[in-house]
């Protein structure tokens, strides 16, 4: 998914309860597949991390900046989106239950040897501070519901009144109760 840049070695710090380490990366991360839609990434995405060795578990805290090719849930164009978000995970050797804390289960990874992989915990946590639904911009007026024509770049003629037949009794009542003709 990411090759060999997402490897951190910890040989040093896995031997020294209490060492910190700061690492700056930037890594390729392939495509991910989300909600049935492709994320794409621009440009590599950037990591600062700091590395602590705590009672022989490796804390990570730091944080993402990625740089996604998304499509609009509403115009359905594709846009550039920035993320920026905080990362965090636990890296366990290999699967010690005794050293996991189960309010922090989800934060949790294994590693074994002297490196750690930081691919799952990068995406989980780009993953978790992905938004719902995902706009060009806030205003993006979206596609016509009767042509399709992106509205954000052209009017189109559809009138949107055109009521379904067979609702049309409720549009009758919707006008007598406002006192509009129709």
């Amino acid at each position: 998914m990411a090759g060999d840049f997402m490897l951190v070695d910890i040989s040093s710090l896995r031997i020294h309860p209490g060492q910190t380490r700061d690492y700056e990366l930037t890594a390729k991360l392939d495509d991910i597949i989300y909600g049935g839609e492709r994320l794409s990434f621009d440009s590599p995405i950037h990591l600062q991390l700091n590395l602590t060795n705590i009672d022989h578990v490796i804390h990570v805290k730091g944080k993402i900046q990625a740089d996604l090719q998304l499509k609009c849930a509403r115009c359905i164009s594709l846009f550039s989106y920035h993320l920026e978000t905080e990362v965090h995970g636990e890296f366990h050797k290999e699967k010690n239950t005794e050293t996991l804390n189960p309010e922090r289960e989800d934060y949790v990874y294994f590693y074994s040897g002297n490196t750690i992989d930081l691919t799952d915990m990068v995406v989980e946590n780009i993953l978790l501070d992905f938004p719902m639904k995902v706009v060009c911009c806030e205003d993006c007026k979206g596609l016509c519901p009767i042509c399709g024509t992106n509205l954000n770049e052209y009017q189109c003629n559809c009138h949107e009144n055109d009521i379904d037949p067979r609702l049309a009794v409720l549009q009758k009542l919707v006008n007598t109760s406002t006192g509009k003709e129709g």
